[in-house]
């Protein structure tokens, strides 16, 4: 899942009965990340995959046909989050995908909720304590509301399998980042036939639950940090027990909030989730223990830096609510802010990752309101690529998939976060 303060943030093929028409709006259009024209389309789906004579729906579709003429698989590229949008991700063509793009098509389709499939944002851009996001979520909740059904990742699952059936591909490949990894794995769940290869890049399991584990695996990152920092002789000369300071600023802040700047006052929860934030990336986390030395003599400037480089990561990137639509659905449920809780209790942010989603999604559900369908194995060839210091799909993330991924093979990248670029390993 992106990074930002709280949020972040992954069987027998079904028959669609439901026609498919495809725009004859059709036009070369311009991306970002590409100097040559591509082509961009909408499809007409159903609204409602359960409703028999649904009304219709509009994705937006980016297809990158490839350089030679080929019949190989083309490449999906599924977004995280939930809540980015795959057609904002064109800069990587020539970064990741510069060698895939060789001998495959690559499509990236807008899920439902982000882009130009009808995007669905909330405004909490600036907003940094728990009060104001809330706030502005419970506004937000009112204007996601009549769009909940088509949130889920079982609708994306069907999404896609329209796209495919249209442009007539008898295998796709697809390439997820971190909430993409488990919509590629859901839509392997339920079309595997279609499938050719897995790439899952900061794997999510079909399995898992994101805002349980937020807890442990932020703590996790945190501490492989430290490690690093004790390796260096210089960084451990000067910073001796930095993860310490953090807990004993997290006491002294819920006792007594602090200005962040002339603005904003933090409590040691919110502290926490900076903290995390940060952790997302090796350039602002390589900070942390001079930012945390700093602050526990009373100077908080470097956070009020890094509060700033992260400000509005959430809005600007994120279709916040898709994220809510799919996170509240399929996630916060009856048990899981206990388990949450017990996990938890280890950790410097302890369970307030899944407590504040529960705030947001207006607490927890008696069970799931929006499920996937669970393989019993998926055989088909996966590549997952795990990094050492990601605070929320580090490789015990990708470890809890390999009960169905049968035939996989699992990269962990050192000290790093989440490793996009290495997918430009996973060509023919």
């Amino acid at each position: 899942m992106k990074y930002w303060k709280y949020f972040i943030p992954f069987c027998c093929a079904l028959v669609i009965s439901q026609a498919v028409a495809f725009s004859p709006d059709a036009a070369a259009c311009f991306v970002k990340g590409q100097s040559q024209h591509v082509s961009c389309t909408t499809l007409d789906v159903p609204r409602l995959y359960q409703q028999e004579n649904s009304a219709s729906r509009q994705i937006h579709i980016v297809r990158v046909v490839a350089k030679s003429a080929t019949t190989n698989p083309p490449l999906f590229v599924l977004a995280g989050g939930p809540g980015q949008a795959a057609s904002e991700m064109t800069q990587y063509i020539n970064v990741a995908f510069q060698q895939i793009l060789k001998q495959h098509d690559i499509i990236f389709i807008d899920q439902r909720g982000s882009g130009k499939s009808f995007g669905l944002g909330c405004d909490t851009h600036d907003l940094l304590t728990r009060d104001d996001i809330t706030a502005a979520f419970d506004l937000c909740r009112e204007n996601v509301l009549p769009y909940m059904q088509e949130l889920t990742t079982e609708t994306y699952v069907k999404d896609i399998e329209q796209v495919r059936q249209h442009f007539g591909y008898s295998q796709i490949s697809l390439w997820g980042g971190s909430y993409g990894t488990f919509a590629a794995q859901a839509y392997a769940s339920y079309f595997p036939e279609q499938v050719h290869t897995l790439l899952l890049d900061a794997v999510l399991a079909l399995t898992a639950n994101p805002l349980v584990n937020g807890g442990p695996y932020a703590e996790n990152a945190l501490q492989r940090l430290y490690a690093l920092c004790q390796k260096d002789r210089r960084c451990s000369q000067r910073f001796d027990n930095w993860p310490a300071q953090v807990l004993a600023l997290k006491s002294q802040l819920n006792k007594q909030p602090v200005a962040l700047n002339k603005d904003t006052l933090i409590d040691g929860v919110e502290l926490m989730h900076l903290i995390r934030a940060a952790l997302y990336s090796p350039e602002i986390s390589a900070r942390l223990p001079l930012a945390i030395d700093r602050a526990s003599a009373g100077d908080f400037s470097m956070f009020n830096a890094i509060s700033q480089a992260t400000a509005g990561a959430a809005t600007d990137s994120m279709y916040l609510g898709l994220t809510m639509g799919v996170l509240c659905q399929e996630h916060v449920f009856a048990g899981q802010g206990a388990l949450a809780k017990e996990l938890g209790k280890n950790s410097f942010v302890g369970d307030s990752y899944y407590r504040i989603w529960a705030d947001i999604c207006a607490q927890e559900t008696l069970m799931k309101t929006a499920q996937v369908q669970l393989p019993t194995q998926l055989s088909m060839p996966t590549l997952m690529i795990s990094g050492e210091l990601d605070p929320i799909t580090p490789e015990q993330s990708a470890e809890q998939a390999l009960s169905y991924l049968t035939n996989s093979t699992h990269l962990i990248m050192p000290n790093a976060a989440i490793p996009i670029q290495a997918v430009a390993a996973c060509q023919d």
